[in-house]
């Protein structure tokens, strides 16, 4: 947990502040501190602090009274809220941020708090969720468009379907259904079911399970199994990536398997229905604009009306699959000769590899 410490004149500045801290960096502690005679005894006293968000007037006011020496805050530890300026600037004693910038303040948190991953903590599997809650989204094209990709890049990769009712086979031309004599092995107290099912993988450049003959619901195949599998799939290292096509509805399991993911990518559709979902989503994330969450949106008409938030649109960027009537309900192989979908493909697949 995150010690932090926001001190300004003004308390709606602050609680503003406070609130876009929450939003984008997890687990942190936020004190707000209006009144400079509470900040002066705060500093007096013993308090853990992790970091000082604070305007330049508090802070130039508690030097002056030698409030800050035992606090033991190095210069990156200390965000100066400027008056003026338009980007950053490192002091000697501090990180000076304008008061128009201070959206960026999750970022700079970000940096200094989370560990960066070294050679020996990256996963030798990694576990890439894609996701939207929206219907007719183009999902299951996104992510399997993103386990031919990793395979072309020399990923050993599996790809594996959430849906209920699984039709994924059809984007490979592959009429191979599962028999229900290995239904047995979709459970999640099946500790074996890493190894399990091996003999039941596919292959299309990529690896692939194939789809039930029927809604898994039908089948009693628990959502848990997931998960789990993906958990168990991720310990055993059979494979370079797993690429989980996550249901659409937003459920328990999905909100799992997005926290345990090393990236994910979520994807948004421009029209106000979908855009309102999509946010509704979002609030319901820890964290849905960390580093391991992608963004692109799917189906981009420009001549449309756009009703993604301004944020969104940011994340988003280049990462536009334009409309194309010849992809909706073309096979893979040829979606992924596509230009526009290629090139979002490769701009994704270069943050996992």
């Amino acid at each position: 947990m995150i010690n932090l410490i926001l001190a300004d004149a003004s308390e709606e500045y602050l609680l503003d502040l406070q609130t876009l801290l929450l939003s984008q960096c997890g687990q942190i502690q936020t004190e707000i501190i209006s009144d400079i005679r509470y900040l002066e005894q705060f500093f007096r006293e013993s308090h853990a602090l992790d970091l000082l968000i604070i305007s330049e007037a508090y802070y130039s006011r508690l030097e002056q009274m030698g409030l800050l020496k035992d606090k033991n805050l190095s210069a990156n530890r200390v965000f100066l809220l400027a008056k003026s300026g338009d980007k950053p600037e490192v002091l000697p004693y501090a990180v000076r941020v304008p008061r128009q910038l201070t959206s960026i303040l999750p970022a700079l948190v970000r940096k200094i708090f989370l560990k960066p991953t070294t050679d020996e903590d990256a996963p030798k599997t990694r576990l890439v969720t894609v996701h939207s809650p929206l219907g007719r989204s183009g999902k299951t094209t996104v992510a399997m468009g993103l386990a031919h990709k990793l395979s072309l890049l020399g990923a050993r990769t599996l790809f594996i379907s959430m849906d209920r009712l699984q039709s994924c086979n059809w984007l490979l031309g592959d009429s191979r259904y599962l028999l229900d004599d290995h239904l047995d092995i979709f459970n999640p107290e099946n500790e074996n079911i890493a190894d399990d099912i091996i003999p039941l993988v596919k292959r299309h450049g990529f690896f692939y399970i194939p789809p039930f003959s029927s809604p898994s619901l039908s089948l009693q195949i628990p959502k848990e199994t997931y998960p789990y599998m993906a958990q168990k799939l991720v310990e055993s290292e059979h494979y370079d990536c797993i690429v989980m096509d996550a249901s659409c509805e937003f459920s328990r399991t999905v909100s799992q398997l997005l926290r345990m993911s090393h990236n994910n990518v979520i994807i948004a559709l421009q029209d106000a229905n979908s855009s309102y979902k999509l946010n509704r989503m979002l609030l319901c994330l820890d964290d849905p604009f960390q580093d391991r969450f992608s963004f692109l949106c799917n189906f981009y008409r420009p001549e449309m009306a756009d009703a993604r938030s301004a944020h969104l649109r940011k994340l988003i960027g280049d990462k536009l699959i334009p409309y194309n009537v010849k992809l909706d309900g073309e096979q893979i192989s040829r979606a992924a000769n596509d230009p526009a979908f290629a090139a979002v493909m490769d701009e994704l697949s270069r943050e996992m590899i």
